[in-house]
């Protein structure tokens, strides 16, 4: 801790903007990583259920459901059915509509981890930048300690920039994901209410004709 503390007294003021910035990336990161859980956005047993019921006819029970398990397939099953009943391509419409309110949702914060990996070097050469002038001023024997001590600014703008990066990269590719898997699954849904058997429900059958055929 006390070399720690050296490091930023070292560093200059600008030190403390950039040990914020790190705080800041890192409770960015964990709170969207815990909110993208699958369980969360898309849990399986949810969707199966919902599509095992609109098969069924069971409405109102979907409803139900969507109002009681809080999650991003919920709403955009809930837009669907509002719509329930009207043309194919309304449907849709809503559906896409509500998923891609969803998903930018999900983005929420994100561009924040960006932005973080761009300014935190930027604060550290500008820190840098102050320290080597006054090093310039000072006695040319302590020149090169006191140009060592500037760069801990650029060291530290780095360190904070470089997981910064990888966290927005990490948790970018993650919504775009699951953002494929909620078009497929929208289109489940949308399957099951303009009357048609959704591809999940297809496959799943298949894979039991062929278990029958396969005993038989």
């Amino acid at each position: 801790m006390r070399e720690l503390g050296a490091m930023l007294a070292t560093g200059g003021v600008l030190m403390l903007p950039i040990l914020s910035l790190s705080v800041v990336a890192l409770a960015v990161f964990l709170e969207r990583a815990w909110a993208l859980r699958l369980s969360t956005v898309l849990p399986r047993d949810f969707l199966e259920q919902v599509l095992d019921d609109l098969a069924a006819g069971r409405i109102a029970e979907v409803a139900t459901a969507c109002e009681n398990h809080p999650s991003v397939i919920s709403a955009v099953t809930a837009a669907g059915l509002e719509y329930h009943g009207h043309a194919r391509e309304q449907i849709k419409e809503n559906l896409d509509l509500v998923r891609r309110a969803e998903v930018m949702y999900l983005d929420r914060y994100v561009k924040l981890l960006g932005a973080i990996a761009v300014l935190a070097p930027l604060l550290g050469l500008l820190a840098t930048a102050i320290g080597a002038i006054d090093a310039l001023r000072g006695p040319e024997s302590a020149l090169s300690e006191a140009l060592a001590r500037a760069l801990v600014g650029t060291a530290a703008g780095l360190a904070v920039a470089a997981p910064s990066w990888a966290g927005f990269a990490f948790l970018r590719a993650r919504i775009g994901r699951l953002d494929l898997e909620l078009e497929d699954a929208a289109l489940d849904v949308l399957d099951a209410l303009s009357g048609t058997a959704p591809r999940r429900l297809e496959r799943r059958a298949r894979t039991a004709e062929a278990g029958v055929r396969e005993g038989a």
